[in-house]
C-alpha cells in the first residue's frame, strides 16, 4: 500500500470489486482494492467462463481476472493484500477507519463490501476431519487429483450439477446424493449432466458422514424415505449445500437479513452513509460473474454522485 488514506477502499477483489475500482479510478477515486486472497475470488477459480459478453470463444476465470485487473489497474487503482478485522464508522464526517488484522489502520471517504459467500458446511465430524484430504468445495481447484477414481457429489442445485458434470470428464465415476427426488438446477445444466453416462444419481439420500482415517474412503448415507443405510466407496467428496455470507467482520455496523447478507438499496447503499456492499455478500437473485459486475458498476456511479450529495439510508 502506497499511502494510508484513499477516497474509496474496496474489501474484496472478485469481479464486482474489478468493475467498482476501475469505474472509481476512472472517476478520479484513489482506490485500494484489499484482499486476505488472490484478485479474482472464485472467478479466478472457474476453469472456463462461456457466458461473459465479449467473449465469444469464452475466457479462462483466471484471464479474466488478469484483464479485469489490468484495467482497474490502467486507471491508478492500487491492489494489496489484507484481511478486514472491522470496519469502524468514524461520525457524521462519513469517513471510516478500515482495520486490518495485521494491525494497520486505513482511513476512507467510502467503503465498498465486496468479500463474497463461501461454500457452506453441513458441520459432520468426517467432513471436517478430512478436509484437504479427500474433502473439497471446488471441484475446479482438487478435481484433478481423483483422476481415475469414484468421488461423490453432495447437493442438487446448479452449482452441485455443473461441478459434478465437470468431475465427470477427469473421473472414472461420480455419485450425486440429493435429498429429495428432484434436482433444484436449471434444466439446461439437469440435461448437460443426465447425457454423462458415468454419473449415478442417488436419490432422497442424505449424507450421515464422511469415512475414512487419514484420507477418504467412502461415505454414509441413509434414505430419506425407508431410512436405509448404505456406505458408497469413493475416494473424494465434494460439497455443494449452499453459501454462507462473509458479513462476520460488520455484523454489528450494517444492516444484515436473517442469514447474514448485506441488505442493501438499488443503488447497492447499506444502512451506513458511505458504505456500499455488490456481489454475493448481499442476496442477488442471481450469482454470475456479469452481475456482480454490474452491481460494481452500479455503486460506482452512485459514489460518484455522493461525493456531491450524500447518499441516502437505506429505509
Amino acid at each position: 500500500m502506497e499511502k494510508k488514506e484513499y477516497d474509496l477502499i474496496i474489501v474484496g477483489s472478485g469481479p464486482g470489486a474489478l468493475s467498482c475500482a476501475m469505474y472509481a479510478t476512472r472517476a478520479g477515486f484513489s482506490v485500494l482494492t484489499l484482499d486476505r486472497g488472490m484478485p479474482g475470488g472464485q472467478m479466478a477459480m472457474t476453469e472456463w467462463v462461456d457466458n461473459y459478453p465479449g467473449f465469444p470463444e469464452g475466457i479462462s476465470g483466471q484471464e479474466l481476472t488478469e484483464r479485469m485487473l489490468k484495467h482497474a489497474q490502467r486507471f491508478g487503482a492500487e491492489q494489496a493484500y489484507g484481511n478486514v478485522a472491522k470496519i469502524e464508522d468514524r461520525g457524521e464526517d462519513c469517513f471510516f477507519n478500515v482495520h486490518t488484522d495485521s494491525g494497520e489502520v486505513l482511513k476512507s471517504s467510502m467503503v465498498v463490501i465486496a468479500t463474497g459467500a463461501q461454500p457452506r458446511s453441513l458441520g459432520l465430524e468426517g467432513e471436517k476431519r478430512l478436509n484437504g484430504r479427500g474433502v473439497s468445495y471446488c471441484a475446479i481447484c482438487d478435481g484433478n487429483f481423483f483422476k481415475g477414481k469414484t468421488v461423490a457429489v453432495i447437493g442438487g442445485g446448479d452449482a452441485a450439477v455443473e461441478e459434478a458434470t465437470y468431475l465427470s470428464n477427469i473421473v472414472d465415476k461420480v455419485v450425486l446424493v440429493h435429498r429429495r427426488d428432484e434436482l433444484r438446477a436449471s434444466q439446461v445444466a439437469q440435461d448437460v449432466m443426465t447425457a454423462r453416462e458415468n454419473i449415478e444419481i442417488a436419490w432422497n439420500s442424505q449424507i450421515e458422514n464422511v469415512l475414512g482415517d487419514e484420507k477418504v474412503e467412502g461415505i454414509r448415507i441413509r434414505n430419506t424415505k425407508t431410512d436405509e443405510k448404505k456406505v458408497i466407496d469413493c475416494e473424494g467428496v465434494f460439497f455443494y449445500v449452499g453459501i454462507v455470507p462473509i458479513t462476520e467482520f460488520v455484523k454489528d455496523l450494517v444492516e444484515l437479513d436473517a442469514q447474514g447478507f448485506i441488505v442493501t438499496n438499488e443503488n447497492m447503499e447499506t444502512s451506513v452513509c458511505g458504505i456500499y456492499a455488490i456481489g454475493d455478500v448481499r442476496r442477488p437473485m442471481y450469482r454470475q460473474i456479469g452481475t456482480a459486475v454490474s452491481d460494481g458498476i452500479v455503486a460506482a456511479l452512485n459514489m460518484d454522485v455522493a461525493m456531491h450529495k450524500k447518499p441516502p439510508r437505506v429505509g
